[in-house]
């Protein structure tokens, strides 16, 4: 349990001046920005930039920007932002201030939309809450690694998961003339990625007719073509024989709570079993949770386990994290909720 959430010492301060609210939250701010314009310096200086870019990042990622409650993400100029706690609520008029203030630091005029209806406000009995605090827009498209995707305003989180954007970089990197089935693949950024990387097919699978509309969307913009099914995906492993070379499995997180772990690792262990067998002797398997109550050696132990049940073998590719733009603090740890692996399998 949570007994209470500080705002960070800055040790550089000038503490004359930190006694001020504002002057603490422009620091954090300017602070989040300056280490974004070195993840993504091909974006704020594009005309010197030296290869595909980014223009999609988080902002704010909440206590690990000092910032709790706050979470800003930004597409080329779109701030679409998550107030989740009673603290943050009162911080965010100055947050919002602060940010218009410091437009000119971004390379594209700057807009804002507030999508606060997540379950953290519910918990805390906040309302939901949604609102432009600039000129609407309809629509928000920017790059990654310099392929064309749509932020789903209507969506999930803050309408992209861009915790996910190294992982499919490195699929993009391994896709040539692959087979590619992407599981819970929501508006199919892992299929673009693959496709883009020379893929021979990439079959999209997502329950939500909606969010396959948006990756056709997203495909025809990039001139790339994917194959859609819109099913449940254990519907989908059940009734499907054929093999992959990748295999992607990225599903919501099983574990909301902690007394969901028991169910949670079964559900793992029996999707990461079958989407093992639908990958092909020497292909790989990519396979996520960002349950925050399922550990990493808990995760690999269940995957580990799913495989002596299909059967097959496994070496470990590589270990990964959420996007370098979602730093976590040091004292809090559990920030870090997202885990993969990339497996070849045998």
């Amino acid at each position: 349990s949570l007994c209470a959430r500080l705002l960070p010492r800055t040790a550089h301060l000038d503490l004359s001046q930190a006694d001020t609210l504002r002057y603490y939250l422009d620091d954090r701010l300017r602070s989040a920005i300056e280490l974004r314009r070195r993840l993504f310096t091909d974006y704020f200086r594009q005309q010197e930039a030296r290869g595909p870019i980014t223009s999609g990042f988080r902002l704010i990622n909440a206590e690990g920007d000092g910032l709790p409650g706050i979470i800003l993400d930004y597409y080329d100029g779109l701030i679409v932002a998550q107030v989740s706690t009673a603290v943050a609520e009162g911080l965010w008029p100055l947050i919002r201030k602060s940010l218009l203030d410091l437009s000119g630091e971004f390379p594209a005029p700057l807009r804002i939309l507030e999508r606060s209806d997540g379950a953290f406000r519910r918990a805390e009995n906040l309302p939901a809450r949604r609102q432009w605090f600039t000129e609407e827009i309809q629509e928000a498209w920017f790059l990654e690694n310099g392929i064309k995707m749509l932020c789903d305003l209507e969506g999930q989180k803050t309408g992209f998961f861009l915790d996910m954007r190294n992982m499919r970089e490195l699929l993009g990197q391994v896709a040539l003339d692959a087979d590619v089935l992407n599981l819970y693949s929501y508006t199919g950024a892992f299929g673009l990625h693959c496709l883009k990387g020379g893929a021979r097919r990439v079959v999209q699978v997502d329950r939500s007719s909606r969010a396959l509309e948006l990756a056709r969307s997203m495909a025809d913009a990039n001139e790339l073509v994917s194959e859609y099914h819109s099913v449940d995906v254990d519907e989908y492993l059940k009734n499907e024989s054929q093999q992959f070379d990748i295999v992607i499995s990225d599903p919501p997180a099983f574990a909301k709570k902690k007394g969901d772990v028991k169910s949670a690792a079964r559900a793992y262990r029996e999707l990461n079993r079958r989407a093992l067998e639908r990958t092909v002797p020497g292909g790989m398997l990519l396979t996520c949770s960002c349950s925050h109550f399922i550990t990493e050696d808990h995760f690999a132990s269940l995957v580990m386990e799913a495989a002596t049940l299909a059967g097959r073998q496994a070496q470990i590719l590589s270990h990964h994290r959420p996007a370098l733009c979602h730093p976590v603090a040091l004292p809090h740890r559990e920030g870090s909720y997202l885990k993969s692996l990339l497996l070849r399998v045998y």
